[in-house]
């Protein structure tokens, strides 16, 4: 029998997940996909399943059954979400194919195919046709067909899109004080339905918490108040490495441990990093997206740091463990005000996060890179226009970099560590050095060295004159520059920023 491998792949997820700044939406958004790709595309696409998480689908599907896959799985999305596209692909496969033959040939041709059809694919907005019609008064772009009823009992008018979106988060937060009662028997391939069940095993205090109920509550728990953290990760060389594997048992096998490692990831920093204070009226963080290698989540400010370094770490081991081969991820912590636009935050965050990907193969690195940006204004530029325009100078013909981003899991934990060495540092000091590094080269090390001069406590200057030293490479450092490849780069900055979102 012949058979098709059809793959599938959601249009957009970002513009659709993150469309509006409204938690509840955003958290709805990400838990319809989530079904949709985990549960339903599954039972709509028939024949063998391959992989079926992170957005995107792989089946083996007979082909007397495959006429209209593609199709059933496209309807099945817009039906839940009136907005969410999907693009489906498939190539017929030799008599005689089974899941040990090459897949290299036939994966190459989907991948081409699929290419070809994104590209194809048109943008879907709402044209404006009569002046009675009302926008949705949360996203603004579509259509108002709805009455919802807000917490504080106001109405809002709402497209059908935002709609399903906030009667999936409501109907999500139903759900999680019954699962963590066990009153609820947790669903396969749900993300909650998953997650709770493996935190209550190791003890996680649930308690009555719920999900924060907007960015305003994770604010509240924060440390400096106000602000909260964003984590996005995403997977090295994926596409890479599919191109390499040989045959759809071992995809199977590939996509199953990737999958599994971002889920232990999160789980290993939540129980680390993110436990509830006596105090909290909600859990400390959010997970907004998670799947396949692909992470978004909400913390409070003070946990983002270690939250994302851990799930760096974290993930290497366990795919070394489950895979038998280390795979690696790259992180992007952007620490910011609560009132910042969501969709500009998560542009940011992508755009810090493949800032640390291009600088993980110029070093030629295999392990993954921590980068981090604390936002101070709202107008703030892209995290590689601001590396370029703010930290990065030319001086008396050799180029300076005011700082060391993006790091290693290893040089994260010395940042950390000289910060809670010099948790009593005083203020003024720091804030010297961290306006020296401002300077030229020459007048930077004279203020720094000033400074260090300057600090009494004996114990503090030699920690601090260590980390600096601990980048230089075997090279002697410059204080407080270290020498790279004929440039200078200190990590002074760097640690002064985020001194107060570390405890």
């Amino acid at each position: 029998m012949s058979h098709f491998l059809i793959s599938f792949d959601t249009d957009r997820i970002k513009d659709y997940v993150f469309a509006t700044h409204r938690l509840s939406e955003i958290r709805g958004a990400s838990a319809l996909l989530d079904r949709l790709n985990r549960v339903d595309m599954p039972r709509l696409a028939g024949g063998t399943k391959i992989y079926a998480h992170g957005g995107s689908g792989l089946f083996l599907v007979p082909a007397d059954q495959s006429g209209t896959t593609i199709e059933n799985v496209q309807k099945g999305y817009w039906q839940a979400t009136e907005a969410a596209t999907i693009t489906g692909v498939k190539v017929k496969l030799p008599e005689g194919f089974n899941e040990d033959s090459d897949l290299r040939p036939h994966w190459q041709r989907l991948g081409l195919k699929m290419r070809l059809a994104k590209d194809q694919n048109p943008d879907r907005l709402t044209a404006a046709t009569h002046p009675f019609f009302r926008p949705c008064d949360s996203c603004g772009v579509r259509y108002a067909t709805e009455d919802y009823i807000e917490p504080d009992r106001s109405l809002s008018l709402l497209c059908r899109s935002c709609y399903l979106k906030r009667q999936e988060d409501r109907r999500i937060k139903d759900e999680i004080p019954k699962l963590t009662s066990g009153k609820l028997k947790p669903q396969s391939g749900r993300l909650w339905h998953g997650l709770i069940p493996e935190l209550k095993k190791d003890n996680y205090p649930f308690g009555v918490l719920n999900r924060p109920e907007d960015f305003d509550t994770l604010g509240r728990q924060s440390s400096p108040e106000g602000y909260m953290g964003l984590i996005c990760a995403d997977g090295n060389d994926m596409g890479r490495k599919l191109e390499e594997i040989s045959s759809l048992k071992e995809m199977r096998r590939f996509a199953e441990a990737v999958d599994q490692a971002v889920y232990g990831a999160v789980k290993q920093a939540i129980l680390k990093h993110l436990q509830p204070s006596p105090k909290a009226t909600s859990l400390p963080f959010d997970v907004l997206l998670l799947g396949g290698d692909d992470l978004v989540m909400a913390t409070t400010a003070q946990t983002a740091i270690e939250t994302g370094v851990t799930v760096v770490e974290k993930f290497s081991e366990l795919t070394k463990e489950n895979y038998g081969r280390a795979l690696s991820l790259c992180v992007a912590i952007i620490l910011v005000h609560v009132g910042f636009p969501f969709h500009s935050l998560v542009s940011l965050a992508e755009d810090a996060l493949k800032f640390a990907k291009k600088v993980r193969k110029k070093r030629a690195l295999q392990e993954g890179l921590v980068n981090f940006l604390v936002v101070s204004s709202p107008n703030h530029l892209g995290f590689e226009e601001f590396y370029k325009e703010t930290l990065r100078v030319q001086s008396s013909g050799q180029i300076l970099y005011r700082t060391l981003r993006p790091y290693t899991v290893a040089e994260m934990g010395r940042l950390i560590q000289t910060k809670r060495a010099l948790s009593d540092a005083p203020r003024g000091r720091l804030e010297q050095m961290r306006e020296a590094v401002f300077k030229g080269r020459h007048q930077a090390m004279l203020e720094s060295l000033a400074t260090w001069v300057r600090w009494r406590d004996e114990a503090q200057k030699r920690q601090i004159w260590q980390f600096v030293e601990s980048f230089s490479g075997g090279t002697p450092s410059i204080f407080p520059w270290v020498q790279r490849d004929g440039d200078y780069y200190t990590p002074v900055l760097d640690l002064v920023e985020l001194f107060d979102f570390i405890p």
